[in-house]
């Protein structure tokens, strides 16, 4: 008896509650109270999980895309929910990429992209970007963007957002009947095409900032690291664009995103994708 008053104590006391040797003369009248005791605190534990849940999507909720004068790159999943990407046209830059033989790497893309992100017509080879715009000012121009390490596109004519230097790089399309075409706010003509760009590195890559988390989206990534953001997992991603051969003249200036050159004529662009939790 002293035995089961003693385990009894343990397993009360353990549970959060504590009561007197003398009040275990009944067995199954403390097991069935300490039971509904147990099933009581699981309650309140799932309400309080529940409150918890509902606080976060109400957070979300009160996360939006900053205003302002800026593009994202648009992946397979379309562009974020947001009434601020809502445009007249679709926004988009068909490059006319390297179309006669070649030794360096072709057009390429990751997953993340669109499965009609290249493109043959004939002998001809295209790379297409599709943009996510957003063109509505801030009210008193200041900038709502959280301080991190990443590029976003700069809009043709605007200035970039606080924290953000403005660079660009611009594409040496193929030199025989270039039949690029476009439509958009992001680039400088459709001929050798000039890209510009709005790059940060006001804060750490690896300290998680806050973006709506609604549905995926690309950032460009920036200092060889994809920045973090709360609430979403990140994988790298690229698109690759094999540009014209003869005397190439493809460019890069200023603050733009992470390239890698594997030829001596080919840009690949390294941009992080996310996705919810």
């Amino acid at each position: 008896m002293y035995q089961f008053r003693l385990l009894t104590f343990l397993l009360v006391s353990y549970g959060g509650f504590t009561v007197a040797a003398g009040d275990v003369s009944d067995p199954t009248s403390r097991l069935a109270s300490l039971e509904s005791r147990v099933s009581n605190i699981e309650s309140k534990q799932a309400s309080a999980e529940n409150r918890v849940a509902m606080l976060q999507s109400m957070l979300e909720n009160l996360i939006h895309w900053p205003s302002g004068y800026f593009a994202l790159l648009k992946p397979k999943t379309g562009c974020p929910v947001d009434g601020k990407f809502i445009s007249r046209h679709q926004s988009y830059l068909k490059i006319h990429t390297q179309s006669q033989s070649s030794s360096d790497p072709a057009d390429g893309y990751s997953s993340a992209f669109p499965s009609d992100t290249t493109s043959s017509v004939g002998s001809k080879n295209f790379v297409t970007l599709r943009f996510c715009e957003v063109t509505l000012p801030n009210s008193g121009g200041v900038s709502n963007w959280p301080k991190g390490s990443f590029c976003i596109h700069k809009i043709s004519f605007k200035f970039c957002p606080t924290y953000f230097q403005s660079g660009s790089i611009e594409l040496d399309s193929e030199d025989t009947d270039d039949s690029g075409e476009g439509h958009n706010s992001v680039a400088l003509g459709v001929d050798n095409p000039r890209l510009y760009f709005c790059c940060q590195s006001s804060g750490p890559a690896n300290v998680p900032i806050q973006l709506p988390t609604h549905s995926p989206f690309f950032l460009y990534r920036y200092g060889g690291e994809c920045q973090a953001v709360q609430g979403m997992s990140v994988s790298e991603q690229f698109v690759q664009i094999n540009t014209e051969d003869d005397g190439n003249r493809d460019q890069l200036s200023g603050s733009h995103p992470d390239v890698d050159q594997p030829g001596s004529s080919v840009i690949k662009l390294n941009l992080c994708y996310y996705t919810k939790l």
